[in-house]
C-alpha cells in the first residue's frame, strides 16, 4: 500500500485513489461496515468520510473479514495493482503481491466485481510470470481470464509449438458460456476434459493464425494505467478463424459433459456430497483415481486379500461393508446394488442373482474377484453366459468341489475356452465362478433355480454334459452315475435311460482322460488332443454287480439312508396311499411334523429328523426336491433356523394333500 499525498497529473488533480494520506482526519472508531463514508464510484481514501477511513484502516490488520464492504478490498487492491504494474517492481515481490491478490480472490469472489477485477488481474500476473493459469467457472459475462489465455495462446501459436490440454481446456472455458452441469461438476469436468484430450492428441495440436497480430490490453481497475501486452511479450498470434479450435474442444467438452451427467444429478445442490462413496462411483473411470474416496478406499483394502486367496466370505460381511449396517434380509434389488457398486471398484461377486436366478440370504457364501480394467465389462447377461454356467453348474455337480484340486479348470471338460458365442469377458466370468462352485457345492435346489430361465433347447444340452463329466476319468463311479439320475429327473428325463446313455455317449465320442498327477502335486492334468485319447465301453457285468451290491446295501442301511433312486423292496410304491404323494413315508412323517410350527431351530429340526432315523441334511434336501417337483419352490427355507414356506403350505392345504390330523 503507499501512505502520503498521491503523485499529481497534469492538470493538479490527485489521481491515485489508494494513497493513505496521513494528514486526512480519521475517527476514533471506524464502524461503517457497509461503506456508505465512500462517495464515489470507485472507493477513494481521500474523498472518504473519517468514520470510512478508520474502517477502512480496521479492515487492513486482518484483510480477511467478510463483515466489511468488499470496497474497503477494491480500495486496498489499487496499492497493489499499481505496485505490480506500473512501478515494475522485481519478481519476487511481484509473487507476493500475486499470492496476496490470490488469497483474497478466494475469501471474496461472492462480490462479481471482486472476481472479474481481480481474476482479470491474477490471470495476466501469471502470464507475465509465466506461471501456470488457474482457470475457475466464471458467471461473469465476460470471462476475467479472456485476454490472458488469448494471449498466452497466440504467443504459441505464433511460434509453431503444439497446444497442450491445458490450454484448450482454458480456451474452451474463457470463449464459452458454460452449462448448470458443468458449473455443479467444474473440477470433475477439467479433469475429465484434459484426460480425454490427452487420450486422442497426447501431442497436442498446432494451431495456425490468420496472420493478423492481436492487441491485447490490460485496463486497470483505477483506470489510471492501460497495458499493451505485447510491450511485456512480444508479437501475439490471432487464432480465432482456426475452426479445430472450437470443433475439437466442442467434441471434448460434448463427451465429458455426457459421462458426467449422473454425477451431477447425484450431487443436486450440495457439493459436499462428492466425499460419498455412491458420488465416487458415478465418476468415470479414467478419472475416479483424482479424486480420492476413504470409503471407496476401504473397500478395496478389505476385498484384496479375500481376492487373492480366492476365500469365501459371508454375504452379511459384505452387506455391512458396502452399507455400514446390518440387515436381518436382503432382497433381490439390494443385492444387485450392492453388486453394482462392487463392479465400479472393479470387484467381482458371485453368484450374482441375474446370472444364476438364485436370490442370496445373508448366510449364503459368496466370492470376490478381480474384474480387469482392460477386459469391457458384460452389460447384463446373455443367453450364452447364462447357459455356459448352467453347464458349469451341472459339471460340479456331477464332480463334487472335494474331488477337484483347487486348479482345476472344469471349463475345459467342455471346451468353455473355445466358445466363439461368449465374450472374452464373460469366458473370464465363468472361470472365477467355478472358485464359487468348490466353495458352494451345487445342490438340486440350486440347480432347479439355475435351469429355471433356460429355454427347452438349452435343457436339453445339459446332459451330454452331466455324461461327458461323469464319464471324464474313463469310467463313471457309482455316485456319478447317481448323481447323473438326479439331473435327469430334474431336466423330465428318464433316469432309467441314464446307463444307455452313458454307454451310447462314451462309445460314440473320444473322451478326453484326466488323469490324477502324482502324490506331491496332488492335482489333475487334462491330457492334449492326441495323447491317450481312448474309447472305453462300459462293463455292463460289472454295472450289474455293482448295481446289485448297491441293493444289498440298500436294505441293510434302508432304515438310515433313504434312496431316492433305488426303491428299497419294502418301500411303499408311488401308485399306493401315501401320506404326501410322492414322498416316501419316513418324509412324509417328517415333513407332517414340522408343518406344525412355522419355525424351528437347528437343534431342534436335528433331534426331529433323528427321530424318523433321518439325517438333517439329507432330509432337508429331499424334502425341497419334492417341494420343488410339486410347486416349484422349496418347503423349507434356511434363515436364524429352519422357516417353512407359507406359500408351499397354503398350496398344500388348497390342493388337498394335507389330510385332518
Amino acid at each position: 500500500m503507499y501512505v502520503g499525498l498521491p503523485p499529481i497529473d497534469e492538470d493538479g488533480y490527485y489521481h491515485d485513489a489508494g494513497y493513505i494520506n496521513p494528514g486526512l482526519p480519521v475517527a476514533e472508531i471506524g464502524n461503517d461496515f457497509r461503506g456508505d463514508g465512500f462517495f464515489t464510484r470507485m472507493p477513494n481514501y481521500a474523498s472518504s468520510s473519517p468514520v470510512t477511513r478508520a474502517t477502512y484502516l480496521d479492515w487492513l490488520e486482518t484483510r480477511e473479514s467478510t463483515m466489511y464492504s468488499t470496497q474497503y478490498v477494491m480500495l486496498y487492491f489499487l496499492g497493489l495493482e499499481r505496485r505490480f504494474f506500473f512501478d515494475r517492481s522485481p519478481r519476487p515481490e511481484k509473487l507476493l503481491i500475486l499470492a496476496e491478490v490470490e488469497r483474497l480472490l478466494d475469501i471474496y469472489a461472492y462480490d462479481k466485481n471482486i472476481e472479474f477485477f481481480f481474476g482479470s488481474f491474477t490471470s495476466v500476473a501469471r502470464l507475465l510470470l509465466n506461471l501456470d493459469q488457474k482457470i475457475w467457472a466464471s458467471t461473469c459475462k465476460t470471462h476475467p481470464a479472456a485476454e490472458a489465455v488469448l494471449a498466452e495462446i497466440g504467443l504459441s501459436a505464433n511460434i509453431g509449438r503444439r497446444m497442450d490440454a491445458k490450454q484448450i481446456f482454458n480456451w474452451y472455458v474463457v470463449e464459452t458460456k458454460l452449462s448448470a452441469l458443468v458449473h455443479r461438476v467444474f473440477p470433475e469436468f477439467k479433469a475429465l476434459f484434459i484426460a480425454l484430450f490427452n487420450k486422442s492428441y497426447p501431442d497436442g495440436i498446432t494451431l495456425h493464425t490468420s496472420g493478423i497480430e492481436w492487441r491485447s490490453l490490460y485496463h486497470a481497475v483505477s483506470l489510471n494505467f492501460t497495458l499493451d501486452l505485447r510491450d511485456f511479450l512480444g508479437s501475439i498470434g490471432d487464432v480465432s478463424e482456426d475452426d479445430r479450435l472450437y470443433r475439437i474442444s466442442g467434441e471434448i467438452a460434448e463427451e465429458a459433459s455426457k459421462s458426467l451427467e449422473k454425477f451431477g444429478r447425484y450431487l443436486g445442490k450440495s457439493p459436499q456430497r462428492r466425499k460419498d462413496m455412491e458420488a465416487h462411483v458415478l465418476l468415470p473411470n479414467l478419472i475416479r483415481y483424482q479424486f480420492p474416496c476413504e470409503e471407496a478406499d476401504e473397500i478395496l483394502l478389505w476385498s484384496e486379500p479375500l481376492i487373492k486367496t480366492n476365500r469365501a466370505v459371508r454375504f452379511d460381511e459384505v452387506y455391512q461393508k458396502l452399507n455400514r449396517s446390518s440387515s436381518e434380509r436382503v432382497t433381490k434389488a439390494q443385492t444387485t446394488r450392492i453388486i453394482d457398486k462392487l463392479a465400479s471398484l472393479f470387484i467381482g461377486l458371485a453368484p450374482d442373482p441375474r446370472l444364476t436366478n438364485l436370490n442370496l440370504k445373508l448366510e449364503d457364501s459368496v466370492i470376490l474377484y478381480e474384474l480387469p480394467e482392460s477386459l469391457d465389462p458384460v452389460k447384463g447377461f446373455g443367453d450364452n453366459i447364462v447357459n455356459s454356467f448352467a453347464q458349469l453348474a451341472i459339471a460340479f455337480f456331477v464332480i463334487q468341489a472335494k474331488d477337484l484340486n483347487a486348479q482345476t479348470n472344469m471349463g475345459s471338460l467342455w471346451n468353455l475356452s473355445e466358445n466363439k458365442a461368449l465374450t472374452l469377458f464373460e469366458k473370464y466370468q465363468l472361470i472365477c465362478y467355478q472358485n464359487w462352485l468348490r466353495a458352494v457345492p451345487p445342490t438340486l435346489p440350486l440347480l432347479r433355480q439355475v435351469l429355471k430361465p433356460l429355454s427347452q433347447s438349452a435343457k436339453q444340452e445339459l446332459a451330454p454334459v452331466a455324461l461327458s463329466v461323469a464319464a471324464v476319468a474313463g469310467y463313471a463311479p457309482p455316485e456319478r452315475v447317481d448323481a447323473v439320475k438326479k439331473i435327469y429327473r430334474l431336466l423330465g428325463l428318464d433316469a432309467a435311460d441314464v446307463y444307455s446313455d452313458l454307454h451310447s455317449h462314451t462309445v460314440g465320442d473320444a473322451v478326453t482322460l484326466v488323469k490324477p498327477g502324482s502324490k506331491e502335486q496332488r492335482d489333475f492334468e487334462i491330457l492334449p488332443d492326441g495323447e491317450s485319447q481312448a474309447r472305453f465301453e462300459l462293463d455292463s457285468q460289472r454295472i450289474d454287480s455293482v448295481m446289485n451290491d448297491t441293493v444289498q446295501v440298500s436294505k441293510v442301511l434302508g432304515e438310515i439312508f433313504a434312496n431316492d433312486d433305488q426303491p428299497l423292496e419294502n418301500e411303499p410304491s408311488h401308485d399306493s396311499d401315501e401320506l404326501l404323494p410322492g414322498l416316501h413315508s419316513q418324509f412324509a412323517l417328517l415333513a407332517l411334523e414340522l408343518i406344525q410350527r412355522d419355525h424351528w431351530q437347528g437343534e431342534e429340526f436335528a433331534q426331529l429328523a433323528g427321530r424318523f432315523d433321518l439325517m438333517p441334511d439329507g432330509a432337508l434336501e429331499i424334502l425341497n426336491e419334492w417341494a420343488f417337483e410339486q410347486f416349484d419352490e422349496p418347503l423349507i427355507e434356511e434363515y436364524d433356523g429352519y422357516n417353512l414356506n407359507p406359500g408351499v403350505l397354503e398350496r398344500l392345504t388348497v390342493e388337498g394333500a394335507l389330510t385332518n390330523e
